[in-house]
């Protein structure tokens, strides 16, 4: 199944694109996600992005923990925002 993985403000800047689409197997959560995606964005890329503190939103609604993805779902990486 095809999922679509975007990117959005200094998590764009480093990864350097705004979105990606992803190839899983049907059913795949988060696990098998997230090491889609290291395997895509290479090793470095990978680290620096895991230095980052994000949220995770799926198809617009932000999620502490994917159960389940389905054909075209969108997974988008927020930077989390502090404020003062």
């Amino acid at each position: 199944m095809k999922v679509r993985v975007l990117f959005f403000a200094s998590i764009r800047e480093l990864v350097g694109k705004t979105e990606v689409e992803l190839v899983l197997e049907p059913g795949a959560g988060q696990a098998e996600l997230l090491a889609q995606l290291e395997q895509y964005l290479g090793q470095s890329c990978w680290n620096g992005m895991q230095e980052k503190l994000y949220k995770i939103a799926v198809n617009q609604s932000v999620v502490e923990y994917i159960e389940k993805l389905s054909e075209g779902d969108e997974v988008a990486f927020l930077p989390q925002v502090t404020g003062g």
